[in-house]
């Protein structure tokens, strides 16, 4: 089983913690796109072997940069 989000946001991190929570772990399903700027900054971004870490904060494990959210908003 590959949980996936076609989202980089709370899907994505909500993806990393169920798989996590598998015994022997898993796969987790990421676009491969670079970003100008990025709310959730380096949790959303893989190590040099491919590895995404598990947010260890409370919640999703990592909270949205809201200043990014705010340059980002488009009325």
């Amino acid at each position: 089983m590959v949980p996936h989000s076609a989202y980089f946001g709370p899907g994505l991190m909500a993806s990393i913690h169920c798989i996590a929570s598998m015994p022997g772990g898993g796969l987790v399903e990421r676009y491969d796109a670079d970003f100008a700027v990025n709310p959730l900054h380096d949790a959303i971004l893989p190590d040099k072997e491919g590895h995404l870490a598990v947010p260890q904060g409370p919640g999703l494990g990592v909270d949205p940069d809201l200043a990014v959210l705010d340059k980002l908003r488009v009325s």
